[in-house]
């Protein structure tokens, strides 16, 4: 109904800059965080995505002639697709490198490599800080990483968690800005058939000496 009355591209430009700042909401999380702090986020950026994909789809569909429309919606998905697992890949390297160098940073890392009385956990403390993978509780699993102490696994733990955070936060606000530029981007280079000007009609008018006269006693 949207779709007919306003048209695709302010739907999808809206929808898209909705969704952006829905990512942006995922900043509140934290790692004590509550999952309610994160659930605004959740709502907002569902709310922008149902704005999306079908108006997508039909200024897709509307692009092309009738007898091409099963071609231009499996080009369609196809390139969601693509277009999902590149993201997934491009953010979740940015996100794992953001993990790694914030990981060891951090000051009870860099004490801990240091001390020599933790030599032989030193590869352990690595191993926790060469991918997001292996953040938070995992350094509790008392059968994946036995005997060790309490107190370094509490340190462990601060350390990966707030470095995944960290890894997160970048990630999301580069996905944010990349959905609300190619909103922008989207108004402009999307056309919309259905709020497309219409042709004037084109009349034939009868010039009043060739009206046909009208017939008298007929009923």
């Amino acid at each position: 109904m949207l779709i007919g009355r306003i048209g695709s591209r302010k739907l999808i430009t809206l929808g898209m800059s909705v969704a952006g700042i829905g990512t942006l909401l995922f900043l509140r999380g934290g790692v004590h965080a509550p999952y309610m702090a994160i659930v605004p986020a959740f709502v907002v950026m569902g709310f922008g995505m149902s704005m999306i994909f079908a108006p997508m789809t039909t200024a897709v569909l509307n692009s092309v002639e009738s007898e091409k429309s099963g071609v231009a919606s499996a080009i369609n998905g196809a390139i969601r697709e693509i277009g999902t697992a590149f993201g997934i890949a491009l953010l979740g390297t940015i996100m794992n490198r953001t993990y790694q160098s914030h990981y060891n940073a951090t000051s009870d890392i860099v004490q801990a490599r240091s001390n020599p009385a933790l030599g032989p956990v030193r590869s352990l403390i690595d191993l926790v800080g060469s991918g997001a993978g292996l953040a938070g509780r995992v350094i509790e699993d008392a059968h994946r990483f036995p005997g060790l102490p309490a107190d370094l696994a509490a340190q462990i733990r601060d350390a990966s968690s707030q470095a995944f955070i960290a890894g997160m936060n970048r990630a999301i606000v580069i996905s944010s800005g990349v959905i609300i530029a190619c909103s922008i981007v989207s108004y402009f280079l999307i056309k919309d058939p259905v709020m497309a000007e219409a042709p004037a009609p084109d009349f034939a008018f009868i010039d009043e000496e060739e009206r046909v006269p009208e017939l008298v006693g007929v009923d």
